[in-house]
């Protein structure tokens, strides 16, 4: 609990100042930067003292394939339906992303949850696939 007090005022006592500093500089977008950069300094820091104090590492080789998965998803359906605006082109890029950041994560296994979850829709929808 001690680790938790002291990193919770770090982050405030980072965030309030930079706040105040990035809101005269930058406007209304200031204190958004304020934020990125406060909450990945404290989140920098707690990843380190896991690693120090627990020698864990809360991030595995699957967790960057799920990264990479989830940036070629967005820039395909970015790409291919760029020219899409309004209502209309929000619901087909997100449908899109989904249906691609999905088959994605079950074609190359990057979460063991998948598996039998997909397993239990079969049984239920009465489809036969072969793994």
């Amino acid at each position: 609990w001690r680790f938790e007090l002291l990193s919770g005022i770090l982050l405030l006592s980072i965030m309030l100042p930079l706040t105040y500093w990035f809101a005269k500089e930058f406007g209304l977008i200031g204190p958004a930067i304020a934020t990125i950069i406060s909450i990945s300094i404290y989140n920098t820091i707690r990843i380190v003292f896991l690693w120090k104090k627990f020698k864990l590492f809360p991030f595995t080789r699957q967790t960057l394939y799920t990264l990479l998965l989830a940036a070629a998803a967005y820039a395909i359906s970015y790409f291919l339906l760029h020219t899409m605006h309004g209502f209309m082109g929000i619901v087909l890029r997100s449908g899109v992303f989904i249906i691609l950041y999905a088959i994605g994560v079950w074609a190359l296994a990057l979460s063991p949850d998948i598996q039998p979850v997909w397993q239990t829709i079969q049984k239920r929808l009465g489809i036969k696939i072969k793994d």
